[in-house]
């Protein structure tokens, strides 16, 4: 029985990766940049604009040309996509949604992302968990986390919502 199982998933990782050749565009070259190049965010502000509120991005200019460790890039970028995501998802009214990246003040050790709305937030239910949604920040707080960095997510005094999460720009030097 182990070896008739061992076959089918011999046969079904065969199948697949036939599939991904089949799919995979040869003529142009693979990317070389890693996902969440901060670069990048000026595109997903753009895109999440065409459709919703208008969102602004800050980048800190210290950080343009600065070359940063693909987990900090990468995690970057997932901070401001889960934050459009869920502003798309539950803020209701939103006019204005800002993306701030920068070197945190007072500790050049340190980048801060945030993502501010200035929607009405609807409540999340238990029935967002029940059908697979309502994770995403959970996912972001282990991923953050685990560099060595926090997150922190709430309401803001005025109104609206705001994602701020502190990742340290050498997550190395955190490790131990």
């Amino acid at each position: 029985m182990l070896a008739q199982i061992e076959r089918a998933g011999s046969q079904a990782m065969g199948s697949m990766r036939a599939m991904v050749s089949e799919l995979r565009d040869t003529t142009a070259p693979a990317a070389t940049r890693p996902t969440g190049d901060l670069g990048g965010l000026r595109d997903l502000t753009q895109e999440f604009s065409a459709a919703g509120p208008p969102a602004t991005l800050t980048l800190d200019p210290q950080l343009t040309d600065r070359r940063l460790p693909p987990e900090i890039t990468t995690t970057v970028h997932r901070v401001v996509q889960e934050a459009l995501t869920n502003v798309r998802k539950h803020a209701t009214g939103a006019n204005r949604v800002e993306a701030r990246v920068e070197v945190q003040p007072g500790a050049p050790d340190r980048l801060e992302v945030s993502v501010t709305d200035n929607g009405r937030g609807d409540t999340p239910t238990a029935s967002d968990k029940a059908d697979g949604r309502g994770y995403g920040l959970i996912g972001l707080a282990e991923r953050v986390e685990g560099l060595g960095g926090r997150i922190t997510t709430g309401p803001q005094d005025d109104s609206g919502w705001r994602v701020l999460a502190v990742l340290p720009l050498d997550p190395e030097s955190t490790a131990g």
